[in-house]
């Protein structure tokens, strides 16, 4: 993975910012043509797109960078549901309640030593975990919407968390 083909995101990103291509070149410090390459199917490398995403400070478009690259989770992006934070609580809620009606299921199966799961075992394991991770999808957008508010980008509220992270042992020094 060398380089991807960025101009969709870089497009609707700048579009969300209200930027102009001449403003994000300034920011990265590279061409406007280079800029505008990437806006229209050159593809960008790598380095390029995390300058990009720093200069931008936008969660969403850095969420749809790891997935492009790593296969995080994408942004949301929908076409029924409303973006916003009174949204994203409702679908939390709708979330949670589901991923709780397998959760008793899950924790007799995790009781379990790991050679006497059987089928339903694992069915209510895998309930559990793909239910957890649909709310995992939706809190985090429902963070980036309220970071949104702060002007704020997910980016930075992690730079912000890590020391804290760390000095409750979460995360290595």
């Amino acid at each position: 993975m060398k380089s991807m083909v960025i101009n969709t995101q870089i497009k609707t990103a700048i579009s969300r910012k209200g930027m102009k291509q001449s403003q994000l070149a300034k920011k990265t410090n590279r061409a406007n043509s280079t800029i505008n390459g990437y806006a229209n199917t050159e593809p960008a490398p790598i380095d390029a797109m995390a300058d990009i995403a720093e200069a931008m400070n936008d969660s969403l478009l850095s969420q749809d960078f790891a997935n492009m690259g790593f296969g995080q989770f994408p942004s949301m992006n929908s076409d029924v549901f409303q973006d916003n934070v009174l949204s994203m609580e409702v679908i939390h809620g709708i979330e949670a309640t589901e991923r709780k009606s397998y959760k008793q299921a899950a924790l007799i199966a995790v009781s379990k030593n790991k050679e006497n799961l059987d089928k339903e075992d694992k069915e209510a394991l895998w309930n559990y975990a793909m239910n957890f991770l649909d709310e995992i999808f939706i809190e985090l957008r429902y963070v980036i919407s309220l970071l949104d508010l702060l002007d704020m980008s997910l980016m930075q509220a992690i730079k912000q968390r890590r020391p804290l992270w760390v000095s409750k042992r979460y995360l290595k020094k």
